[in-house]
């Protein structure tokens, strides 16, 4: 697998896939070469970043979840601040099947709480 630099928001080729163990190697992969996962978070929801991140409610009824991005460009389809998640072991990070294939094309789920010391604001 071949990947771009760090500075380009942490782009990383893959070829989608929708076994997942595959995808879980894919994640590992990305974690140990130094690729951080993202998440968006609304810029009216910034003074919350002081207490980090937890789960929260998404357009699937009763499911609550860190939803970001790894070696992937981050969700920007509004006004919105990108959160690094420094710090996290790969077995917290969890490939989401998504399109109309349902494969993972870098999209993750992330366990939490993620706490302050986690993160940094970029």
């Amino acid at each position: 697998m071949e990947h771009y630099s760090q500075e380009r928001r942490s782009r990383f080729e893959f070829e989608p896939t929708n076994d997942p163990e595959e995808a879980r190697e894919i994640i590992a992969e990305m974690l140990e070469k130094g690729f951080k996962p993202v998440v968006t978070v609304p810029k009216e929801y910034a003074d919350s970043l002081q207490n980090g991140l937890k789960a929260h409610a998404t357009w699937i009824p009763n499911f609550n979840v860190i939803a970001g991005t790894l070696g992937r460009d981050a969700y920007q389809a509004e006004d919105r601040i990108v959160v690094q998640i420094d710090q996290i072991p790969h077995t917290a990070v969890h490939p989401r099947f998504t399109g109309p294939d349902k494969t993972f094309q870098g999209v993750v789920i992330i366990d939490g709480p993620i706490t302050p010391e986690q993160i940094s604001i970029h």
